[in-house]
Order: C-alpha cells, then structure tokens, then sequence
C-alpha cells in the first residue's frame, strides 16, 4: 500500500467532508505507522464531525500520550471537554497547494489574543488590509488576526495599489502563532 497515495486520500476525504472515508483512509495510514500523529489528528478530527465525541476524545488523548504538546489535539480536545464542537474545516479545491510562484506559506506577526486565534479554522478565507507600515490578516467578520512581516507587507502593498488582489486562507493556528497560505497571483 503507498503512503503517500493513501494520505492525498485521506486530505481529498476531509476538503469534500466525507468523514467516514477520512476515517478509513487514516486508519489505513495508522496501520502502516501507528505512531502518525497527523493521521491520529485529522482521524480526531473526522470523528468529531461525524458526532462520535467520546471516540474524538480518545483520538486526541492518543495523540497527546505520544507527543504532550501538540496543539492541534490539546485544542480539540479542550473544546471537546467544554462541550464545544470543534468547527469544521473547510476548503475549496485550490486551498493548500503550494506551488513555487503562485503561492506561499507565511508566519503571521503581531498575533491577535487568544480568543480570536481559538476560533480560527484550517482553511478559513481571510482578507488582507494595507495599513500604514504592514499589512493585516483579518476574518471576513473584520476580526484582526495577525499581520505580515514588513518586508512582504511592503511589497505586496505596493501591489495591491496597482489594483492586484491576493487569496489568503489559514494554513496553521494554535493559541501562539498563526500561519496563512497566500497567493501572490492576482486574481481579477
């Protein structure tokens, strides 16, 4: 069995939110190494959108038995415990592919509180704000998230003055950093 052909599967499941194959394909990938982490997660995951709390649960306790400090788990699960349903994540077909010179990933600044980055989702839209000396992430609800460095705030403002726009979704989040997927082609 290829790993790699089963995990396209497994992401492929999750961005269509066919939960019953993404737990097929996960379980399939934690037969070839039960240790994956990733696949514990995104198992986790899939079983909390499928209703199945308590098995959620003992998902994400695995995964923190194998690594104490994973963010995703503790998170979901903390959520879990406090009768809160982790959203789901959505997607569209042209989130997380990373391709050299249409996107880019890059590790927000200036992070808003807590309580904004705990409501994040894995591959929210978000809008990019030209201020003075960066540019700010924020929701669609307006909500600030993050900025991006200078030097990147600086040239994509010179950018977006030309009349350019740019797709940005959330790539990774815990309560301490935020990461977006950003693409730098225009899309008019």
């Amino acid at each position: 069995m290829n790993s790699q052909v089963t995990f396209q599967q497994a992401i492929a499941a999750a961005k269509t939110q066919d939960w019953s194959a993404a737990v097929t394909h996960n379980q399939t990938l934690l037969e070839l190494n039960e240790g994956d982490v990733g696949a514990l997660n995104r198992m986790g995951v899939a079983y909390t959108q499928l209703g199945e709390l308590a098995e959620a649960k003992r998902i994400f306790k695995q995964v923190l038995e194998i690594d104490k400090s994973n963010a995703i788990a503790k998170k979901n699960l903390q959520k879990l415990e406090n009768n809160r349903t982790p959203s789901s994540p959505f997607f569209s077909t042209q989130d997380f592919i990373e391709e050299p010179g249409k996107t880019r990933t890059i590790e927000l600044h200036r992070l808003a509180g807590r309580e904004i980055l705990d409501n994040l989702a894995v591959g929210q839209e978000c809008d990019l704000k030209p201020k003075n000396r960066y540019i700010s992430i924020e929701t669609k609800g307006g909500k600030y998230i993050g900025a991006l460095p200078e030097d990147l705030s600086f040239r994509l403002s010179k950018l977006v003055e030309t009349g350019n726009t740019y797709y940005c979704v959330i790539r990774s989040f815990s309560s301490s950093h935020c990461s977006v997927y950003i693409n730098i082609w225009c899309r008019h």
